[in-house]
């Protein structure tokens, strides 16, 4: 599992590192607002359960989180994790994931997303649902233009590294 943690890490620093020298002509299939929360944090709207949710979007993170009130309002099942196989930034362990049907966003959907649960105890902020990290996108081309407010997704391959020096 950490193993497939580190890749997935690399793989998203990979995606934005490139997204800055990259050339990716024609329109995104998807473009998604942002905006930027009091604390400077982009957020995203995500649809989770029928009902649109804002999130952190965390671009060091690989696997998304939703907060444990959120996955207990939909009535999702919580699947244990071995004991320190996954911590978060500050260093916690997450004890617990889940399985969502449906997550939209923009007019993508993805079935049956991870996500780690974020416990009451460990949550700072309750106007956000979590945060979304690099698993929800998938193998898309990922442009994040923050200046512009915007996340465009393009098919995998799509964009090429800009060979200007």
């Amino acid at each position: 599992m950490r193993r497939s943690l580190t890749g997935a890490a690399l793989l998203l620093v990979a995606l934005v590192t490139s997204a800055a020298a990259a050339i990716c002509p024609g329109d995104p299939d998807i473009l998604l607002q942002t905006t930027d929360g009091a604390d400077g944090q982009a957020r995203i709207v995500v649809g989770i359960g029928g009902v649109s949710r804002s999130f952190i979007l965390d671009t060091g993170a690989p696997l998304s989180v939703l907060r444990e009130s959120v996955v207990d309002e939909l009535g999702l099942q919580h699947v244990p994790i071995p004991l320190d196989a996954i911590s978060g930034a500050t260093g916690r362990p997450f004890q617990e994931g889940v399985i969502v049907p449906l997550v939209e966003f923009g007019s993508a959907q993805r079935k049956d997303v991870g996500f780690l649960i974020e416990p009451r105890s460990h949550a700072a902020n309750g106007k956000q649902a979590g945060l979304i990290g690099a698993n929800l996108f998938g193998p898309d081309d990922l442009e994040l233009d923050f200046a512009h407010h915007r996340i465009a997704l393009r098919a995998p391959g799509s964009c090429r590294p800009d060979t200007m020096p």
